[in-house]
């Protein structure tokens, strides 16, 4: 079920995005102090990683309000130093943006995201400049972002879904993302409260990417930070499933919550709902691992196709039939890779063996041989799983001229290389003569049927 907001209202999905340029005084870092560097080995130290988790704490905080004259500037700069034990001195502006508002707002801004954390070992204190955007929907180097912010925000609302009781939760997301606009992390910036509404927003966003090439202008990697939940009020409405929605008003939902208010949900649509929940929540499990390999540096891990397999079924629960097969599209693909390396080494193997005399043949012949059996064997069973799942998903979506060679390999592939006539077997047959039937090749049918009656 899609959530739809009301035409006349105000949707309180909100966006906060701010790209945040720094500068740090090298010299206020560089004073000598008493206390030595944690490697006097690696000379100066790397405060990069400090710096961005300062902007960070910042950028979520800063919202620039609506300029109210048209001379302002495109960026203010605030200077202040970071003192040993993170907290903040010497806070002022170092650049105006033309509007003494917004410039004592960006003052409070930085002394409400203070203190920071301690500074590393051996940096006694840093001097830091941030420029801050000063115009809403506009970066910091003056590029227009609301077209871009938009575009985001339809593709998220697309994906985001949560249960009725999760409508007014609000969990604030910070998402990275490159220069094409591929996604390379969505995290919290602080849970809501509720585990599972923290959950949805995540997968929300990772179901949106990837996200268009970023603007002209805009250095990534970029952040962007989104808040999804719906805010309420009594201004504020939005319909789900057909039905006005505000904060303040509950209705009797699956979890018991009783109201004056009727709640037209049907038992076939909370059933429903539950699932996709349960889904969409198992989903993010999914990803944690997936994201775990990937981080391994093969994105072509063996260990990705069960993964992507159950994702796969995940999607078949909530009728998401295109993004099922592109899981089994994927799963087949690294399958397929992972095999044909076996059939690579087998053949370099064999030439080896070839070149060495007979006695060395005998030693390398025994268990090494074995595991390279007993790992083959393993592909060709996941790489059999794969092709049998994406054929049987082609067929119960009706595409039989794609179903088709799929099972026939597949059908082969327990003939020959598995050598397996099992109750998997004995399936696919019986889904080939359907596939037959359905084409009216009765003739072809019935030979399968034998097949299948010489087992029995």
């Amino acid at each position: 079920m899609q959530i739809k907001p009301h035409k006349a209202i105000c949707l309180a999905l909100s966006l906060t995005a701010c790209q945040i340029a720094l500068s740090i005084d090298m010299k206020a870092y560089s004073q000598t102090s008493a206390q030595k560097p944690a490697d006097p080995k690696a000379g100066k130290i790397d405060i990069g990683p400090y710096m961005k988790a300062v902007s960070d704490k910042i950028g979520p905080l800063w919202n620039p309000p609506k300029a109210k004259g048209e001379t302002i500037n495109d960026k203010l700069v605030v200077r202040f130093t970071i003192e040993a034990n993170g907290s903040i001195s010497e806070l002022g502006v170092k650049d105006s943006c033309g509007d003494k508002e917004i410039d004592e707002l960006a003052l409070k801004t930085i002394t409400k995201a203070a203190p920071f954390g301690k500074l590393p070992a051996g940096v006694p204190k840093v001097s830091a400049q941030f420029a801050l955007p000063c115009k809403s929907g506009v970066s910091a180097d003056g590029v227009e972002m609301k077209p871009y912010f938009d575009d985001m925000w339809t593709r998220i609302l697309r994906t985001w879904w949560v249960p009725k009781r999760l409508l007014f939760i609000q969990v604030p997301v910070k998402i990275e993302l490159n220069e094409d606009g591929s996604l390379i992390a969505a995290s919290l910036l602080k849970s809501s409260g509720d585990e599972s509404a923290d959950k949805l927003a995540i997968i929300g966003v990772k179901r949106a990417a990837p996200f268009a090439p970023l603007p002209k202008g805009i250095k990534a990697p970029f952040t962007v930070n989104y808040t999804l939940g719906y805010k309420g009020g009594k201004d504020q409405v939005v319909y789900w499933n057909g039905q006005k929605v505000s904060k303040g008003e509950s209705y009797t939902t699956s979890g018991g919550v009783q109201t004056t208010l009727t709640d037209n949900t049907t038992e076939k649509d909370r059933a429903f709902h539950k699932k996709k929940e349960e889904t969409l929540i198992k989903m993010f499990g999914l990803d944690a691992k997936l994201d775990t390999l990937a981080k391994l540096g093969n994105h072509e891990n063996p260990e990705m196709v069960p993964i992507l397999l159950e994702y796969s079924s995940q999607h078949r629960q909530i009728e998401e039939h295109k993004e099922a097969k592109d899981k089994l599209k994927k799963a087949l693909e690294i399958a397929e890779k992972n095999l044909q390396s076996f059939d690579k080494s087998e053949t370099t193997a064999s030439v080896t063996q070839e070149t060495k005399p007979p006695e060395s043949k005998r030693q390398d012949n025994k268990q090494p041989e074995d595991k390279w059996l007993e790992n083959k064997k393993r592909a060709q069973k996941t790489f059999s799983s794969a092709l049998i799942a994406l054929a049987q998903t082609e067929y119960s979506l009706g595409n039989l001229a794609e179903a088709e060679p799929l099972l026939k390999q597949a059908i082969a592939m327990k003939e020959t290389e598995l050598n397996e006539k099992d109750q998997e077997y004995k399936d696919l047959l019986n889904t080939y003569a359907r596939l037959l039937y359905k084409q009216n090749r009765t003739k072809e049918a019935e030979e399968q049927y034998k097949k299948i009656k010489e087992l029995s």
